[in-house]
């Protein structure tokens, strides 16, 4: 039996949720989910350049679990790129209003703490 997925730490909302090839209508197209997770581990990786021991402290999860999020993410947005597929990017609910408050303050704990 596999356990639950831990909450990990998300730093910040994408500008958008969904990516397509111009030109192509929606309902022609496959879709390729990327977890709020995957798009967080892309941010730390590849945007910011962070090294995956870092980002994994970042996002709160084993150097381990950070390289298979990683791992995933790269191989669904190659696979979307190469294919012509659409991107949408999950939204769980973790930045409703409700919750955004209690995610800024646990950012900025943890941001004092690192400085």
């Amino acid at each position: 039996m596999t356990r639950c997925c831990r909450r990990r730490r998300i730093g910040s909302r994408p500008k958008a949720y969904f990516y397509k090839p111009g030109g192509v209508p929606i309902h022609f197209l496959d879709i390729v989910v990327l977890k709020e997770d995957e798009m967080e581990a892309l941010r730390l990786a590849d945007d910011m350049g962070l090294y995956h021991e870092d980002a994994a402290k970042q996002m709160e999860v084993s150097r381990q679990t950070f390289g298979n999020i990683i791992r995933s993410a790269r191989s669904k947005v190659a696979s979307a790129l190469l294919h012509g597929k659409a991107i949408e990017i999950e939204c769980s609910g973790q930045y409703s209003e409700k919750n955004l408050d209690w995610q800024n303050q646990r950012i900025d704990t943890i941001d004092s703490k690192e400085t």
